[in-house]
C-alpha cells in the first residue's frame, strides 16, 4: 500500500525538520457500523474479523504504528501485529446502552480487558441526559476493568495509579469532553 507508506516517510521527514519525534499513525480498518452483511453489499466477502486483521497487518508493514478497529478484533490483531501495536477501539457502548448505528460493539470494561490502548466515547456521553454522570459512569466501569497491574502487562501506560471516579471530578464541557478531560480525570 504505497500512500500508507508514503504518509509514514512524509511524517517522518516532517518531524525531522521540525526536530520532533514523529507522531503515531494510525490507519482505519472497518467501521464499526459494518457488519459482514454490509461488506457483502458492497461485494467484500470477506468476513469483517479477517477483514480488519488483514488490514492491520498491510497497515503494520507499511509503517503505521496502530489501527482504528471494534474490540471485537483486538485480540487476532494482537496476534497478528504484536502487544506495542497501537489499537484504537470506537464502538464503545455501556451495558445496556443502546447501540445507534454501530453494529460490532463492546462494553468499556470489554475492551479495555481485551487489551484496547485507547477508547473513542462519543454519543453515550455527548446524547446523555446527564455528560458528566456518564462519563464518571464509563470512567468507573474502565477502572473496574483491570487492576493497574493488568493494565501495564497490557502496554497501558497508568500513571498515579487508578482510583475511583465521581462525576464531579470530570469536566465535560456541556457535553464537548476534551482528550484532557478524560486524562485529568485519570490522573495521567
Amino acid at each position: 500500500m504505497p500512500m500508507l507508506a508514503s504518509q509514514v516517510a512524509a511524517a517522518a521527514e516532517g518531524a525531522e525538520k521540525r526536530g520532533c519525534t514523529r507522531p503515531k499513525l494510525l490507519a482505519v480498518t472497518v467501521l464499526t457500523s459494518l457488519d459482514d452483511a454490509d461488506l457483502a453489499a458492497v461485494g467484500q466477502s470477506t468476513p469483517a474479523e479477517a477483514q480488519v486483521v488483514r488490514l492491520a497487518e498491510l497497515a503494520q508493514s507499511c509503517g503505521m504504528d496502530g489501527v482504528v478497529c471494534s474490540a471485537r478484533e483486538i485480540e487476532p490483531i494482537r496476534q497478528a501485529c504484536g502487544k506495542d501495536f497501537v489499537l484504537v477501539v470506537p464502538g464503545i457502548r455501556p451495558a445496556g446502552a443502546d447501540h445507534g448505528d454501530q453494529k460490532r460493539v463492546v462494553t468499556p470494561a470489554a475492551a479495555i480487558t481485551s487489551g484496547a490502548s485507547c477508547l473513542v466515547v462519543g454519543r453515550p456521553i455527548t446524547q446523555a441526559a446527564d455528560p458528566q454522570q456518564a462519563a464518571a459512569g464509563i470512567l468507573a466501569e474502565i477502572a473496574g476493568a483491570a487492576s493497574e497491574k493488568a493494565l501495564e502487562a497490557q502496554g497501558v501506560k497508568v500513571a498515579g495509579g487508578m482510583h475511583k471516579f465521581d462525576a464531579s471530578e470530570v469536566d465535560v464541557h456541556g457535553g464537548n469532553a476534551t482528550a484532557d478531560d478524560f486524562l485529568d480525570a485519570f490522573g495521567m
